[in-house]
Formats: structure tokens, sequence, C-alpha cells
């Protein structure tokens, strides 16, 4: 089964059995993100269009329903930068509202829900995960690097707009980075704006793929402990919690492979897992991908990633 804008389903720790919706191509976002897995944004953008065709998306999904598929518990809206950006998304909820009985999940940075006409267009996604990292300005530039057009006064002004206007649910996301948003005066000013927005859940998340800079590193131990004194009910995930994805989807081990290191690194040992093979044959075909310039081997954290290229 070849499908092009979509991935998985891929277990998530927080979202089950989730095939995930690839919106817009590879780096196309406002933000540059100090910690993307994804690697540097060369240049950010803020338009919105049909990045990718809507009808192709949509004969995808009617592809993998029409046939024997793995169980899926959730449709995620995401992409390779800036769902947000992909101005038919309204349209494309209400074509998987009408068609399928799962629910949808949205994976934003947020920061387009300043926007009313976005905020329409999201409103009747099931679950929202924006992404908060800070509400002080001169950490905002420097962890998520922001197209020059983005304001964060619109941004966290929208964001409470959209949760008293939106249908469904909110977990809000906070990324830290050493150094640069652990401080107690982040934590205290994240707290108190969080008091006001009021998501249903909270989670801590730390930059433990591969980062777009080498800088990038995880807080000290006990930081899990001290977050939680600002914000009670902040769940730490320790890690991203890997789950087995299923390559019968795809119509080759490699294709297979691109397609997912392309949405996120993933580790040899995951990929091994998910094919039955052993570890040792997993990084093998990997090498020789990489050799293809088709992936980029990374050691991180003491583990082998494949990202895409």
């Amino acid at each position: 089964m070849t499908m092009r804008h979509l991935f998985g389903p891929i277990l998530s720790r927080r979202l089950g059995r989730s095939l995930g919706i690839n919106l817009v191509p590879r780096k196309t976002c406002n933000y540059s993100c100090v910690y993307c897995q994804l690697g540097a944004t060369g240049k950010t953008t803020g338009e919105i269009r049909e990045h990718v065709p809507l009808e192709e998306v949509k004969e995808d999904l009617e592809l993998f329903f029409s046939k024997p598929h793995p169980e899926t518990d959730i449709l995620t809206l995401i992409g390779d930068g800036e769902p947000l950006l992909f101005s038919p998304l309204g349209e494309l909820v209400d074509f998987i509202k009408e068609r399928y009985s799962l629910p949808t999940a949205l994976i934003t940075n947020g920061s387009l829900l300043a926007l009313e006409e976005r905020r329409r267009a999201s409103k009747r996604v099931d679950l929202l995960l924006p992404t908060l990292d800070t509400v002080v300005e001169e950490t905002w530039r420097k962890i998520n690097r922001p197209w020059e057009g983005l304001s964060l006064e619109a941004y966290l002004e929208g964001l409470l707009l959209h949760r008293r206007e939106m249908e469904g649910r909110m977990w809000a996301e906070v990324m830290v980075v050493a150094g640069v948003n652990d401080n107690d005066r982040e934590l205290e000013l994240l707290a108190a704006y969080l008091d006001r927005l009021r998501p249903d859940r909270i989670f801590l998340n730390l930059p433990v793929r591969p980062p777009a800079e080498s800088w990038v590193k995880s807080p000290g131990e006990g930081f899990a402990e001290r977050i939680r004194r600002w914000i009670p009910g902040i769940e730490g995930l320790g890690d991203e919690g890997e789950g087995k994805m299923d390559p019968s989807l795809y119509d080759t081990w490699q294709g297979w492979v691109r397609a997912v290191a392309l949405s996120h690194p993933v580790t040899v040992d995951l990929l091994a897992a998910s094919s039955r093979i052993s570890p040792e044959e997993a990084l093998e075909r990997v090498k020789e991908m990489e050799r293809q310039g088709e992936v980029l081997l990374i050691l991180h954290a003491g583990k082998t990633f494949v990202r895409g290229v």
C-alpha cells in the first residue's frame, strides 16, 4: 500500500495507535525551533495555502480504510512543519468526521491561532495539542525562532480565545531546554498563564531525539520535581515512549523507513523490533540507505537514530 501523506499507525504513549496525516512538505514551518527533531528550518514562512493536494490526502485515507489495515485509535493531523499552514484544514476535518468514526488530533505550535480563520478551521478537532514553551518574548525568539510576521502576544491571546471557542479537548505541551526556559522565573510566568488557559492536560517534553542545534540539552536530574512545584498537574514523559510500527503498509522496507524517518527520527532498535529483524541487520540496512543518500544516521544520547533527508 503506497501512501503519499499518511504514516503509521504508530503506537503513541499519549494518543494510542495514531495514524499520522502529513499536511505540509518537509520543514515548511513558521518556527525554526532549536530542539526540532527534523533539523533546522532553512527559511521560515507564514504562507497559508494548500501545501499538499487535499484530494491526495482524501484518496490516501480512502485507500487506507478500504483495505485490511492495522487497528487505529486516532487520526493525527501533523506535518513535517506547521499543519495550520495547510489552508483547507477545516475542509479536511469535516471530511474525516463525515466518513470515519475515529477522533482527530492536531499537533501544532499554535502560533496561527492568533488568526480567527485558523481558529475556525481547527474548531472541530477533537484534541488540540499546542506547543507552549514560554511566555517571555526574548525566550520565545531564542528557543522557537519564529517567522518575522508572528507575535507572541497575539499567539497567547489567540490560544486563550480558542480554548473558549473550541469543541474538543486541549493538551498543552511544554518543551524545556537546559539554560533557556528551565529557570524559576520562566516557570512562574508559564504557570500563571496556564492557570488562565486551563488545558485539560499538560505534558513536559524533553529533547530526547537529535535536536536541530547541538547545544540543546535536557535539564538536569530533578527538574521534573522542580517544575511540578510550579505546575503541579504537569505530566513528565521522561522519554518519547517509542512504539512499534507496521512496515507492511509499505511496498518495501526501505520505503517504510524513509517515510517514518522523514516524520521523526527513529532508533535503529525500534526499526528492528517493528520489522522483526535483528538490530545488527537493521543497522546494516540503514547504513546502506545512508550511503545512497536516503537517510542520515545520528548518534544521540547513546542511541543510533535514523533521520530522513
